[in-house]
């Protein structure tokens, strides 16, 4: 995974995420169900984008140490003017070389953990960073998003005989969550899996609408057109439906975990 090419996307399409980030705005919705109804005084949270999460925080908490995380600068400067007045201190980076030596009654993420290089390991330095009896709340993409994607990629290489490289992430599923949680010393309190699916008119509108997010490049080696070309075509082969639309599917968990109290 390229961290660089990742954080570069994202500088590069700040301007659109606002309005084209639908589903994680809608994610953010649903993650605040989770939230218990207690105080937090001291919040982390990783992966701010321009703040629909945040949003969806401030609204519940009259916190005194609030620090966004971004690995974009772009990013980080929209979520600044959007909350332009409000007390929040700022840590601008990839969170996983972020040197951090305070402690938090939150720490949340939404729709963010999916880039960590190893969750495991995120999830084992979070602990460290939490008070006890702390709170992790998070969304994360899992095990299935974007299939249809993936076997259509997948399918294409075949027919061209070419080695199969992934085109998506390798997102982890909700067994691994939960032991990665468990072995790092938290109580699952809440957890839930749902599946989304969107429908587009083709997939190259399912294609944009990833870029225009800033989601779309991972990896620093393009896809040639041929392949691109053979993609397009087995998708629509294979996941066409009756409305003449095509499906992308989104598997998000959400889950709260508390730090034990040893």
């Amino acid at each position: 995974m390229n961290k660089g090419l990742i954080r570069d996307n994202f500088d590069k399409y700040a301007v659109n995420y606002d309005s084209e980030a639908k589903i994680q705005r809608d994610i953010a919705s649903e993650l605040i169900t989770l939230l218990p109804d207690r105080p937090y005084k001291n919040i982390l949270e990783i992966g701010v984008g321009t703040g629909f999460f945040t949003e969806e925080l401030l609204k519940k908490n009259e916190f005194s140490d609030f620090t966004a995380n971004d690995v974009s600068v772009n990013m980080i400067e929209t979520h600044k003017n959007k909350f332009f007045g409000r007390k929040i201190k700022y840590l601008t980076g990839n969170f996983e070389e972020a040197a951090i030596d305070n402690k938090y009654e939150l720490i949340a993420g939404s729709a963010v953990f999916q880039w960590f290089t190893d969750l495991n390991l995120e999830i084992k330095r979070i602990n460290k960073f939490l008070n006890i009896n702390g709170d992790l709340l998070f969304s994360i993409f899992t095990e299935g998003t974007f299939y249809e994607l993936d076997e259509s990629f997948r399918k294409s290489y075949e027919e061209l005989a070419l080695p199969y490289r992934r085109r998506i992430l390798n997102f982890y599923n909700f067994d691994e969550i939960t032991g990665f949680l468990k072995n790092n010393d938290f109580d699952v309190i809440k957890i839930s899996e749902k599946k989304i699916v969107i429908n587009f008119d083709n997939p190259l509108i399912f294609l944009h609408s990833i870029r225009d997010i800033g989601a779309a490049s991972f990896d620093s080696e393009k896809v040639g057109t041929v392949v691109m070309r053979k993609m397009i075509k087995n998708y629509k082969k294979l996941f066409l439906n009756k409305a003449g639309t095509i499906p992308a599917t989104y598997n998000v968990l959400y889950c709260l975990a508390r730090k034990k109290n040893d």
